[in-house]
């Protein structure tokens, strides 16, 4: 079922750039991993500018209607429809809030839904309602411009070298995550782990400090300890200049494949390659 959706998907995505087959390795948390790029109408006369929108027309004095352009990432489940798909927005037209507030409701929608193909309605129902978590970012009465911040977005990779207390480790970073407002994902591998973040500069910074700074494993002993063979392997700017995980998730990765997926959604395919494969000899 999941096979022939992916066909009527490319056939109605079918300009240049708009749908993206990331990973179609079937295996037994997953089917298909895709991107589609959808374009949502502007305002029409009365609604709400973007904050973007607002502060371009002030400056030039036009009316921008352009298209708002928002990258969904599905993942199907392998038992997809019964169970509904994962998924991650990208983009620079809503804030970060908004943008996993739209998630969150997206994926409330999905639930409703019947055990039947969905992602054309998703994608439906987001073209509908996006307008309403973009409000928060209008002009507000007194002429100010509220937007999102300044700050350039950073993207790090960092290598574990052992978890001895798997749980508690895990928990720990699933929290800083949330507390400093980062996405990305923790990933397991055979003995291999990796740390991937997308957030402000200063997030990722403070969540890399604290990581060889505090108490997050135990020892042989079971004495909590800190993390001394943490490598950051990669911290710079994203290319895509967005976040492409609205959150922080761990991945139980079944194959390279898998892997290598994870760093094609966030653009980081060339990361990937460069930065990883000739570190670690079990990803040739």
């Amino acid at each position: 079922m999941a096979e022939d959706e992916i066909i009527v998907l490319k056939a109605v995505f079918c300009d240049e750039g708009e749908f993206e087959l990331l990973s179609n390795t079937a295996s037994q948390h997953s089917v298909a991993t895709f991107r589609i790029t959808v374009k949502c109408d502007q305002h029409t006369d009365g609604d709400c500018l973007t904050a973007k929108d607002a502060a371009s027309n002030l400056e030039t004095g036009e009316n921008n209607k352009d298209p708002v352009t928002i990258d969904i990432t599905f993942t199907l489940p392998s038992s997809y429809p019964e169970t509904i798909p994962d998924i991650s927005l990208a983009t620079n037209s809503l804030t970060r809030e908004a943008c996993q507030k739209l998630r969150t409701d997206l994926l409330n929608f999905a639930g409703t839904l019947e055990a039947e193909p969905m992602v054309l309605m998703m994608i439906d129902w987001m073209k509908d309602h996006w307008k309403d978590y973009a409000r928060q970012m209008v002009k507000s009465c007194d002429g100010k411009i509220t937007s999102q911040e300044s700050e350039e977005i950073t993207v790090a990779v960092l290598h574990i070298d052992h978890m001895r207390s798997k749980v508690k480790y895990t928990k720990t970073l699933v929290k800083w995550a949330e507390d400093l407002q980062l996405g990305g994902r923790l990933m397991f591998y055979n003995h291999l782990i990796l740390v991937l973040l997308e957030g402000l500069t200063t997030q990722v910074k403070e969540f890399i400090v604290r990581l060889r700074t505090q108490r997050v494993d135990v020892d042989s002993a079971g004495r909590s300890c800190k993390e001394r063979m943490m490598r950051v392997l990669v911290e710079q700017p994203h290319p895509s200049s967005c976040k492409r995980y609205t959150s922080f998730e761990v991945v139980d990765c079944t194959s390279v494949s898998a892997l290598e997926a994870v760093f094609k959604m966030s653009e980081l395919s060339n990361v990937y390659r460069t930065e990883l494969v000739p570190e670690f000899k079990l990803l040739h």
